[in-house]
């Protein structure tokens, strides 16, 4: 299977796992980010990881920087990431957001393994930051799935869960009441997948 089908590195880590770090956390995002805005090949696009901003009001610490340019026009998002069991509260998102307002960005996103509770979510609505989960796949899957799956589809699920990132990222719809958009692993990466399984059962004839 090609390579490029699945995350651009090898930083495959289990988030669930007691000894993973908030920087393979970080590392495992900003992968995920550049295999997101690199194809869209922007102007002077450029991403970094665990960037110092000098301010006025002190030294602020972004775990991801995403720049590019339109129309000659610089934008720059920042990207925060927590790895926490408890849902996220609305003070981390404030904090963030004065990192943004410090630094002059023009975008805000928020990357989770867990939920927000809705003080965040309401902070993040009014102050137009974007608020992303990274969740497992198979319980992804299990979630959109019903009872009494045919064969067919029993395979592309197995399928699927062996061919794909073990980790997708959704957003939250603007209210933040429920998972909308699932931004990763990106279409392409999925019609790839789709086409390999397709194949497979006609020639299994399933």
């Amino acid at each position: 299977m090609d390579k490029d089908i699945l995350i651009s590195d090898d930083i495959f880590i289990d988030l669930n796992a007691a000894d993973i770090t908030s920087l393979d956390f970080e590392k495992y995002c900003f992968s995920i980010l550049d295999v997101l805005y690199s194809p869209k090949k922007l102007d002077d696009y450029k991403i970094t990881h665990n960037e110092t901003n000098k301010r006025n009001d002190g030294q602020h610490q972004i775990d991801i920087v995403i720049e590019y340019s339109i129309a000659n026009a610089a934008f720059k998002i920042f990207v925060e990431c927590k790895r926490k069991k408890r849902s996220i509260e609305a003070g981390m998102v404030r904090d963030f957001y004065q990192k943004i307002q410090s630094c002059g960005a023009n975008k805000g996103i928020f990357i989770s393994t867990s939920g927000y509770q809705k003080g965040a979510i309401i902070f993040a609505k009014e102050h137009g930051i974007a608020l992303y989960r990274i969740m497992d796949r198979y319980l992804r899957n299990i979630q959109n799935s019903a009872f009494g799956l045919d064969e067919t589809r029993k395979y592309i699920l197995l399928r699927e869960q062996e061919l794909l990132p073990k980790y997708t990222i959704c957003q939250y719809d603007q209210n933040g009441e429920y998972l909308f958009n699932e931004v990763y692993p990106t279409q392409e990466m999925k019609d790839k997948v789709h086409k390999i399984i397709q194949e497979e059962l006609v020639q299994k004839e399933i």
